[in-house]
């Protein structure tokens, strides 16, 4: 008679080893009680790099019917200035970006420990609460990205304005 596996460690058959093969499940899962409060951290993360990877398509496509207007002729005199003011405002925006990245950040605790996540949309880095600062290989794409949205931001902003004013072709 053989002894029952411990519920942890019981193994069930794949399909598609025909039973000769056996794999560990996960019956229980041990977690840290401050799960909730550190998932909800990381979703926030996940939600503003997420929205921003929309705000930058969205900038693009709005970039692109805009220009779009410009090549048929059917853009009005004043689109075309307020294109060019939204231009400059969006490369001073996404300029200032970059050495503003520290203060476009929001507080991050989980557990015991804390400190400050910067970079809006998308995370650039982490500093904790002795000030210590956490950079990896993804702070760099991180920052052009954080450029690329800014940049793109007063661009979607004028196309919902040229649609709200009812431009002829601008659908």
């Amino acid at each position: 008679m053989t002894r029952p596996i411990p519920p942890v460690s019981r193994t069930i058959p794949m399909p598609w080893t025909r039973g000769r093969c056996r794999v560990p499940q996960i019956t229980r899962f041990r977690t840290h009680p401050d799960y909730a409060a550190y998932g909800s951290k990381i979703m926030m993360t996940v939600f503003l790099a997420v929205l921003g990877l929309i705000g930058i398509i969205c900038g693009v496509i709005a970039e692109c019917k805009i220009w779009l207007l410009f090549k048929n002729n059917i853009a009005p005199a004043n689109l075309k200035k307020q294109q060019i003011v939204s231009l400059i405002i969006g490369l001073v925006i996404g300029m200032a970006s970059w050495p503003g990245t520290y203060f476009m950040g929001y507080p991050y605790s989980s557990g015991n420990e804390s400190g400050r996540v910067v970079g809006i949309p998308f995370m650039a880095a982490f500093f904790d609460r002795e000030g210590r600062d956490y950079v990896g290989p993804y702070t760099m794409p991180a920052v052009v990205a954080n450029i690329i949205f800014w940049f793109f931001v007063p661009q979607i902003i004028l196309f919902v304005y040229s649609r709200r004013k009812k431009v002829k072709g601008c659908a």
